[in-house]
């Protein structure tokens, strides 16, 4: 259960054309004192203004924190970006009450847990994408 959330919003002094990039931050902690971030930063041009986003992002947050169940139907009507930030907070939350990596509530442990070569047939360059992968990550072989 979500007990809180803010939206914040943020300027990064990244130029690109139009302008800087703009976006909000979503923090929403629940009832343990947990906190789960998603971000919402609309591409300049293609749907909703940065400016747009920050009065959607806080009805649908509190929605769920009101108890709505995140679903389809929930998310019914929201620009993307939004529902893009809010189940990425959410995933942040349950990871942690799982104890888990967030990566691997998107089935990423799986693929981790391939063997070199598992990608026959499919080039060098995925293997080598995998190995750093594995590094970034944390996940030597051993």
């Amino acid at each position: 259960m979500i007990a809180a959330f803010t939206v914040t919003p943020y300027e990064r002094p990244v130029v690109l054309a139009g302008g800087p990039r703009g976006g909000w931050h979503l923090r929403l902690e629940d009832a343990f004192g947990r906190v789960g971030f998603g971000d919402a930063a609309p591409w300049p041009g293609f749907g909703p203004t940065v400016s747009d986003v920050s009065g959607d992002l806080s009805a649908l947050s509190a929605r769920v924190r009101d108890g709505a169940t995140p679903g389809a139907a929930l998310f019914a009507g929201y620009p993307a970006v939004v529902v893009h930030a809010v189940s990425l907070a959410l995933a942040d939350l349950e990871s942690q009450r799982r104890g888990l990596p967030l990566s691997a509530l998107y089935g990423a442990v799986p693929v981790l847990g391939a063997r070199a070569g598992a990608f026959e047939g499919r080039g060098v360059c995925q293997d080598r994408s995998l190995r750093r992968l594995h590094r970034r990550l944390g996940h030597h072989r051993r």
